[in-house]
């Protein structure tokens, strides 16, 4: 299972914010509408641990751990990260890829993720995976827009 998913921040938002300054929003926690991350540990480096918790509006909560792969600033973050069963277990672990780019004076963004090993219980999980990266990056756009003045 592989997909791709742009999304164009400047076509998502009214706002104007510089490529590094985009990237590093990148790592400002969010998830999809109406989750929580009561978890959220990110070592923001080449082989720098990710681990966040995700609680969603029913109380549930879907722990995932994850490892940069590489950080080149402003233009790249590549990380692996896996879902956790209860038991801790990964169910998925996908590969990520988030590029930017700076087309007149904002900046683009495209993501794309892909499974890499997968267990029986992954499909289940993986149904939601693209409203779920749709919804995270929603939020990342009203983040943006939100602290445009600060981050100018």
């Amino acid at each position: 299972m592989s997909w791709c998913l742009r999304a164009s921040l400047m076509r998502r938002g009214s706002w104007c914010s510089r490529l590094g300054r985009t990237q590093r929003s990148w790592h400002s926690g969010g998830g999809p509408h109406r989750f929580t991350n009561p978890v959220c540990e990110l070592d923001v480096r080449p082989g720098g641990a990710i681990r966040i918790h995700m609680r969603g509006p029913d109380g549930t909560v879907y722990p995932m751990t994850g490892t940069y792969q590489e950080i080149v600033e402003p233009e790249r973050i590549v990380f692996t990260s896996a879902a956790l069963d209860a038991a801790g277990n990964p169910m998925f672990e996908m590969l990520t890829t988030v590029t930017y780019t700076e087309e007149r004076g904002k900046t683009k963004q495209i993501l794309r993720t892909r499974v890499i090993k997968s267990t029986p219980e992954a499909p289940q999980y993986l149904a939601g995976m693209e409203a779920g990266w749709t919804q995270s990056l929603e939020r990342l756009t009203a983040y943006l827009a939100a602290h445009s003045k600060e981050m100018a």
